[in-house]
């Protein structure tokens, strides 16, 4: 049942989007706001997981030979940006706007247990102590780095102490919590996250400073920054995270 269920739905979303009857407003006459929130909801509650980027791929070549429809990259991109924002309007009382936004950020738009693992590993670390410290680092990683060059860094340029030890540290976890990021183990990779980069990388932004005269040592720092910025936002975007979760209190009646 829920199999065929999650079929028809895309396939009406495909074939309505392919000919660019996509909702406006609050004008919906097919319901596809409904139809796609029906396919979310299968994937989070129900019996089946939900790749949406074959969904859609599968869908549209059951149109094949459909001369109004339009290309498949078109269908896709316009579908990912209507489910993103049906999955953010679904989630963000139970888990805050900006837990559900960096997780969006992070996700491929294929599997939504998927995403639903990085959403409920960030909320969790939400409530760790070192979740406030942690967020305000990482953002300044990601801001400090987002314009500049990617590449490994060179420990040869590294200073001793904050600097050289951030960079060991790192060194050390770097390939787990890659691992247990692909292996879609989250909340591991960021328990190994907190645990190991939160004290090193504080330390480093109170006793380093980044942007020096010396291009070498200026950009070598950037570089061992934006590795670090990189590998945490592969489970989500710290940078779209508020230092307090935004949960609705369910204690509050409305």
């Amino acid at each position: 049942g829920a199999v065929v269920a999650v079929a028809d739905r895309i396939d009406t979303l495909v074939g309505c989007f392919g000919i660019g009857l996509v909702p406006s407003g609050s004008a919906d006459p097919f319901a596809l706001r409904r139809a796609a929130l029906g396919i979310i909801r299968v994937a989070l509650e129900g019996p089946i997981d939900v790749d949406l980027q074959q969904l859609i791929d599968e869908a549209h070549a059951a149109y094949t030979g459909d001369a109004e429809l339009a290309p498949v990259d078109e269908v896709r991109a316009s579908l990912d940006d209507f489910f993103r924002g049906r999955i953010r309007a679904m989630l963000k009382d139970e888990y805050g706007g900006d837990v559900v936004d960096a997780c969006l950020g992070a996700w491929d738009g294929t599997s939504l247990r998927d995403l639903r693992s990085r959403i409920e590993a960030v909320s969790e670390l939400g409530t760790a102590p070192e979740f406030e410290a942690l967020t305000v680092a990482f953002k300044r990683a990601f801001n400090i780095t987002k314009n500049s060059e990617r590449g490994p860094f060179d420990s040869a340029l590294l200073e001793a102490g904050a600097e050289s030890a951030l960079a060991e540290r790192f060194g050390t976890v770097r390939d787990q919590i890659r691992t247990a990021t692909g292996e879609r183990r989250y909340a591991d990779a960021l328990k190994l996250v907190a645990k190991e980069l939160g004290a090193p990388i504080d330390r480093f932004f109170e006793e380093v400073f980044v942007m020096v005269d010396d291009t070498g040592i200026r950009e070598n720092r950037l570089r061992l920054l934006g590795e670090i910025a990189d590998t945490v936002n592969g489970i989500a975007h710290f940078h779209q995270l508020g230092t307090k979760l935004q949960r609705s209190d369910p204690s509050v009646s409305a």
